[in-house]
């Protein structure tokens, strides 16, 4: 097991099976960021004695559900695990969760600061609870079958890849919907008036609202030009936030612990004199 660790931030780097049953206990309280990956560990004991923890950051553990959290969690990033139940996150500070390719049927009740949702590649069926301070909605290859809303201060919806046959009202601050590959047959009422792009099935024959007739035909009309800008926009924007995540949590704790004093201070007390040239030689490669 590999850590690097200061009184704000660890980073554990995990290639065994399990971590110690008290090796959280013994970390300082006032952590603010935790960054966890591996690929068999299936346990995390209780973090809620971690008062001050923003940030919590999980990649591939075989978990089934995650451990009781902090009421001070603004980030939570849970991706490529067995996750398949979340407690209520109600009570946290969240502003974002990132939790693409698990196995979650139904979404947990979320707190009012929540912003950025992503819960890509899981097995969700209904969309119901969701707070409205949502900006960004991506839920995109679930098995979603019903939505009984949409946040009213949502300004990216994409929901491609389910099962839905219908939407219900769009909100007016919606800027870009992606809806393809359902089984649209009905849209309801677009309210919003700022909508630049808009992606969907072309087998959708009905809408409510006339008013927005034209501007849904063009926009059929020019559907192979629509979902390449798509691909490329979500292509680009996710290689930004992914280039971000991998350089805050995994590259940049390691350049620092690699080329931390305290190191290099170890490899010149260790060697000798006619070893030092070689040994460092070691150390900056």
């Amino acid at each position: 097991m590999n850590t690097h660790s200061d009184n704000n931030y660890i980073y554990i780097s995990i290639n065994g099976n399990i971590v110690p049953t008290n090796y959280f206990e013994r970390l300082p309280i006032t952590l603010k960021h935790i960054n966890i990956i591996c690929k068999k560990i299936n346990y995390i004991p209780n973090l809620f004695h971690f008062r001050n923890l923003i940030g919590l950051t999980l990649s591939g553990c075989k978990m089934k559900t995650l451990p009781l959290l902090p009421n001070s969690l603004e980030r939570l990033i849970i991706m490529n695990m067995d996750l398949e139940y979340l407690p209520s996150l109600e009570n946290t500070n969240l502003t974002i969760i990132l939790a693409s390719s698990n196995k979650i049927k139904i979404l947990p009740s979320f707190p009012n600061t929540l912003c950025h949702i992503d819960f890509n590649y899981n097995k969700i069926t209904e969309i119901s609870n969701l707070p409205h301070s949502i900006t960004h909605l991506m839920i995109i290859s679930n098995d979603i079958e019903k939505i009984t809303y949409f946040p009213e201060n949502v300004i990216f919806i994409n929901i491609s890849y389910n099962y839905l046959t219908e939407l219900p009202l769009i909100p007016e601050n919606v800027e870009e919907l992606f809806c393809l590959h359902n089984k649209l047959i009905m849209m309801s009422q677009i309210k919003s008036s700022r909508i630049n792009y808009l992606a969907f099935n072309s087998e959708v024959n009905g809408f409510i609202n006339t008013d927005y007739t034209e501007r849904i035909n063009r926009s059929v009309k020019n559907i192979n030009i629509i979902n390449k800008f798509k691909s490329t926009y979500y292509h680009l924007l996710c290689k930004k936030r992914l280039r971000q995540i991998l350089w805050e949590n995994i590259r940049e704790p390691k350049i620092k612990n690699m080329y931390h004093p305290d190191k290099l201070y170890k490899i010149i007390k260790n060697v000798s004199d006619d070893e030092l040239e070689e040994a460092l030689n070691e150390w900056c490669e």
